[in-house]
């Protein structure tokens, strides 16, 4: 026998026989609103609560004698469902890597926050010494107060909200441009 003969097609699957197709997010996806991406599509066959339905031999043996899935379990589909489908894995990861790239504004005032007790921690440490060193000796130079600390803790607040605004404005500069230039790109 020859091999010319007997070439093979390639086969398309999108999963195995029971075996979801779309993933579960936990955020409300807002980049597709028409759903062009994602054109949810019901096959029984990638039914998790059919799975053991379509498990028996006989059910399967149709299946197989339909055309509709391979010796391996896995479910044919056509090359347009395969292309639409491989699209929605991209834009899924592509929609993680952006959200991944997000700074969270919980995020941004914890560590304000932490830095502020911090400074706060340090600078109280600094009053205790002074007071010990005032004790042992009278008259030090320096001499640090709970108002000191306090307006230490208000400046500082201020200057990190600063620090805040001006990386947020970057961040957002460069989410504008990298955002623009990806539009560009899909365009040309």
């Amino acid at each position: 026998m020859s091999q010319k003969g007997q070439q093979k097609a390639a086969v398309l699957s999108r999963a195995k026989l029971g075996e979801q197709i779309f993933m579960k997010t936990n955020e409300f996806l807002l980049t597709d609103p028409n759903m062009y991406i994602t054109r949810p599509t019901y096959n029984s066959l990638h039914d998790p609560h059919l799975r053991k339905f379509y498990s028996r031999k006989e059910m399967q043996d149709k299946l197989r004698a339909g055309g509709f899935i391979t010796e391996e379990k896995e479910v044919k589909c056509s090359f347009l469902e395969y292309k639409t489908h491989h699209r929605y894995l991209e834009h899924l990861k592509l929609h993680t890597d952006r959200s991944s790239e997000k700074i969270q504004d919980l995020t941004l005032a914890d560590i304000r926050e932490e830095m502020l007790e911090e400074g706060a921690a340090l600078l109280h440490r600094i009053i205790l010494k002074n007071e010990e060193l005032r004790r042992t000796k009278k008259g030090s130079r320096e001499e640090f107060s709970v108002e000191a600390l306090l307006s230490w803790k208000l400046e500082e607040r201020a200057r990190l909200q600063r620090i805040e605004r001006d990386v947020r404005h970057e961040w957002n500069k460069e989410q504008q441009l990298r955002e623009a230039r990806e539009k560009r790109e899909r365009q040309v």
